[in-house]
């Protein structure tokens, strides 16, 4: 059972008022001392978080900068968005074409001979089917638990080294009022080079008759077999500046240099325009991403290390040097650029006092126009804008990196507060348990000679009385 105390029976002082007045005196401004850092520190991490987010955020806006083929961006524009659609990278050639697209290209479909199977879990039967498409070939083992039509599809679709061909089933009418399954299977690929050859091992000891497993066999080359040809495989036909291309597939990144073409439909005799052009627009688009992203981390950077008395991160030698070193790059001529723009002042990019980033969207536009490959190698040779600082902010932003470094000695610090202000609880535990005992000890003893006077006098009362 807890012991109870009395604050000032023997001496009518309020001892605990005393006690707790000394204890807070002691440990009150220690602790909010602990307070104070604890939330200076937790400032300090917010805002190099917040710092880091931008820099990331800026190194994903050089992405688009710092090499060659993404500056140099390209528009397309396709005369019949009905038959194609095209991109291109910066390594297209400016140009105008003609195009017509004849046939598209097709994946080859078999399918199983109508009547053989009235559902998809009729048994086919036991061995092994083996496939070759193009320059693959892979085996399909097929035992009782796999023998149904269902089950073959099954094994097909899941079998290791099988990236060429698809099963699947349809139900289909069987031209007397009912329904039958037939097993579907497609080259994933088009083209005539991705043609599906099968043979079988039958377990039924006949792997070419119309029964069993070999129901399944058929022989591109020759176009015989059990199954049916469903779909005939074909190549792309399409011409380009009446110049004859044939591909296996619908998508061709090789006709045209840095041109993909995805080819949507066929129209014989239908002739429209391709037109591939130095996009200027898209370009200035990430150049002006780039002073956004520029004048956020310079916000982030003034609004955490300037305003004297209220920064979090005021003085902080990481962050002023990070800053300087991100002027400097800015502020820079390129050496391996023409001195015709060797420089972003030359090219309608300027910082003024304040440091405020702006982009003169005209002047950019001129000298695009007047030396679009000086321009380019300004924002992207090894020693441009844009690789120069991607480097500078990797440095900060990677992975134990210098703001990680900050970030971890920070909450390095936190974790010593918190034990400090552990250890001081434990104190002013201590410290008012302790004191405590002393006053109430006081308190008996002022007690107990309260008690030893008031016998004296009353002794001496009844001696003077008598």
């Amino acid at each position: 059972m807890a012991n109870i105390t009395f604050s000032g029976i023997g001496s009518s002082i309020d001892t605990a008022a005393i006690v707790d007045a000394i204890v807070a005196a002691e440990i009150e401004p220690q602790r909010e001392l602990l307070s104070a850092r604890k939330t200076t520190y937790n400032s300090q991490l917010s805002a190099i978080g917040k710092l880091k987010s931008a820099l990331e955020q800026f190194q994903s806006v050089l992405d688009n900068l710092k090499t060659a083929s993404k500056f140099q961006s390209r528009s397309v524009s396709v005369g019949n968005s009905d038959l194609l659609s095209a991109s291109a990278t910066g390594s297209a050639v400016p140009g105008s074409y003609e195009i017509e697209i004849d046939h598209l290209a097709k994946q080859q479909k078999l399918i199983t001979s109508a009547g053989s199977f009235a559902t998809s879990g009729d048994t086919v039967g036991t061995g092994t089917l083996s496939f070759t498409v193009g320059g693959e070939s892979f085996d399909v083992p097929i035992d009782s638990s796999s023998s149904s039509l269902s089950g073959i599809r099954d094994a097909i679709n899941s079998t290791t080294g099988n990236s060429s061909v698809s099963a699947t089933i349809v139900n289909v009418d069987d031209g007397l009022g009912g329904t039958e399954a037939r097993l579907m299977l497609t080259s994933i690929e088009g083209g005539l080079d991705n043609k599906i050859n099968i043979t079988a091992v039958d377990d039924d000891g006949n792997s070419t008759d119309a029964s069993g497993l070999s129901q399944l066999i058929y022989d591109s080359t020759s176009a015989t077999g059990n199954m049916t040809q469903h779909q005939a495989a074909d190549d792309a036909l399409f011409y380009i500046d009446g110049l004859a291309v044939s591909r296996s597939t619908n998508s061709v990144s090789d006709a045209i240099d840095g041109v993909t073409l995805d080819l949507k439909s066929a129209a014989p005799g239908t002739k429209f325009s391709l037109d591939v052009a130095v996009d200027n627009d898209t370009i200035a688009n990430n150049i002006q991403s780039l002073v956004d992203a520029y004048n956020n981390v310079r916000s982030i950077v003034k609004s955490t290390s300037e305003n004297e008395g209220s920064s979090a991160l005021m003085g902080d030698s990481t962050v002023r040097t990070l800053y300087n070193k991100m002027r400097s790059v800015l502020s820079s001529q390129v050496a391996s650029a023409p001195d015709s723009a060797n420089s972003l002042s030359l090219v309608g990019v300027s910082i003024d006092q304040y440091g405020v980033m702006s982009l003169d969207r005209e002047a950019l536009g001129n000298a695009l126009d007047d030396d679009f490959s000086a321009v380019s190698k300004l924002f992207t040779n090894d020693d441009g804008i844009a690789p120069t600082l991607d480097t500078l902010l990797e440095s900060y932003t990677q992975y134990a990196g210098l703001l990680d470094d900050r970030t971890k000695g920070l909450n390095s610090r936190l974790e010593s507060l918190t034990s400090a202000q552990e250890r001081l609880d434990r104190r002013e535990e201590s410290m008012l348990a302790s004191l405590t005992k002393q006053y109430n000890a006081m308190d008996s003893l002022v007690a107990q000679l309260n008690s030893t006077g008031s016998y004296l006098l009353a002794q001496l009362s009844a001696l003077s009385s008598s």
